[in-house]
């Protein structure tokens, strides 16, 4: 955190003043948790730090995109998210888990199916990479024992 010293006038000259290894909190999210920001050697990184019965855990939201053309918007880009597209992300990471919280689950439940369905999805792809690796070697194979092939063979020998 910025030195008591030096007033701070934003979330965003907070985040400018910020040490390497430092975390600040920028701002409570509604309607649980707050939006977290840590300096680190690849710069500043967004975090969501929620509580869930007796322990506190921070979820990554993404990279600080500090261009001045960028801090109200409240989309990320490619470079990563202004403050308003943090707080938005931050409130929509919260808004799940009350929602699942008010279900008798939690973020934590919401985390594993998240990790279940990447699992799955990276699945269907190895299975669609392979059969389509299978279907591609079929049609080299079959081209082999063509006419022209033969031909081919046949002149070069």
């Amino acid at each position: 955190m910025p030195s008591p010293t030096k007033p701070v006038s934003s979330p965003s000259a907070a985040l400018k003043a910020m040490a390497e290894g430092e975390t600040i909190t920028v701002c409570k999210v509604a309607p649980a948790g707050a939006l977290q920001a840590r300096s680190g050697k690849k710069g500043i990184v967004f975090f969501w730090r929620y509580s869930q019965g007796t322990t506190s855990q921070r979820l990554p939201i993404g990279p600080y995109d500090p261009t001045p053309g960028h801090v109200n918007k409240h989309t990320p880009t490619a470079a990563g998210y202004s403050i308003a597209a943090a707080i938005k992300a931050a409130e929509a990471l919260a808004v799940q888990h009350t929602t699942a919280k008010a279900a008798g689950g939690g973020m934590g439940e919401i985390l594993e199916q998240q990790k279940q369905a990447k699992a799955a999805a990276k699945a269907q792809q190895e299975a669609a990479f392979t059969a389509a690796k299978a279907a591609a070697d079929a049609i080299e194979a079959a081209a082999k024992y063509t006419l022209r092939a033969l031909l081919l063979a046949y002149c070069d020998h």
